[in-house]
């Protein structure tokens, strides 16, 4: 059942107030119930024959042979500190999309799709933060919590990025943004590091938050500051999937208000290759870019600019 859902998936449209979050929920070696978008979710499938990779990661635990695409299956209990996980012949694997790559995640059980408002998704307790994996919680009936797994974290762990070749992009002029003000929305402390990065780089000046909830509220705090925060504030630069409040409805909301009809939105997600073109027109963002492809990013931020539309 599981996989005829994950066939209609598609992103959801913005008419209504909120957006939603469909978690595919599995267990590992517990009782404890997890969850991964579904935007990610390629299929789930029983775990095929594995053919091993001797020297590779100690989490990585084969490769599996799906559709004709060879397919990294990580060892997902091991990976987040979880208890031993079960024999591979009662266990499940779920291929996930990340960037331009898939993976295969090794599971107990796959349970169900379950659909959330965004508002019902919230940031982890104290005790789970200190692990990096999880990135936010939801209450299943008021009595069951699933944990949301942090999925580029994990990857960074199995095949950490190569570090960033940012001369390269000195071809690009990245000297004309130096000292432009923006807003950096992103939850996955991965993630944030390595746009804090290329934004030091590039020499722009940024405010960083962990939600689209937080950024909205700092934009409210900008307009009545009388400061002229909000004013300053070129471009909003924004994950997709948060807890509270994800990056779709914190750019509807921003482009409500017509204060802030000279900022530039970016969606910058490793859902990038999965959103597609009628999400940027109907959302109105700027522009769509895959984490990590900072050459487009920074090519995205100079159009803005020298075309004289927002930036």
């Amino acid at each position: 059942m599981a996989n005829a859902a994950l066939q209609n998936r598609s992103v959801q449209t913005l008419n209504d107030d909120e957006s939603r979050l469909d978690l595919l929920l599995f267990d590992l070696s517990g009782d404890k119930l997890f969850g991964i978008n579904v935007f990610r979710v390629v299929e789930a499938l029983p775990c095929p024959r594995l053919s091993h990779t001797p020297g590779s990661s100690p989490y990585l635990i084969g490769i599996a042979h799906v559709r004709g695409t060879n397919v990294p299956v990580i060892d997902l209990a091991k990976a987040i500190g979880c208890r031993n996980r079960q024999p591979l012949e009662t266990s499940s694997i779920i291929v996930c999309e990340s960037g331009e790559r898939s993976y295969g995640f090794l599971v107990q059980h796959v349970k169900k799709i379950v659909s959330f408002s965004w508002s019902q998704v919230i940031p982890p307790p104290s005790v789970l933060q200190k692990s990096c994996s999880i990135s936010s919680i939801a209450h299943l009936n008021d009595k069951e919590m699933i944990q949301v797994i942090d999925v580029e974290h994990v990857l960074s762990i199995i095949d950490p990025p190569a570090p960033s070749r940012y001369d390269e992009l000195d071809w690009l002029c990245k000297d004309e943004l130096k000292g432009m003000q923006v807003l950096m929305v992103e939850d996955s402390r991965i993630a944030r590091k390595h746009l804090a990065q290329f934004l030091d780089y590039i020499g722009v000046v940024y405010t960083s938050v962990e939600s689209g909830a937080e950024a909205l509220e700092l934009l409210k705090e900008w307009s009545s500051s009388g400061e002229g925060l909000l004013e300053g504030l070129a471009a909003i630069i924004t994950d997709v999937d948060m807890p509270v409040m994800d990056g779709l409805i914190l750019i509807k909301e921003v482009r409500k208000d017509h204060r802030m009809n000279h900022v530039s939105l970016f969606l910058h997600s490793t859902l990038g290759n999965i959103l597609n073109q009628r999400v940027e027109t109907e959302i109105n963002a700027d522009a769509i870019v895959s984490k990590g492809d900072y050459p487009k990013l920074l090519s995205v931020m100079r159009l803005k600019y020298s075309s004289g539309q927002r930036l």
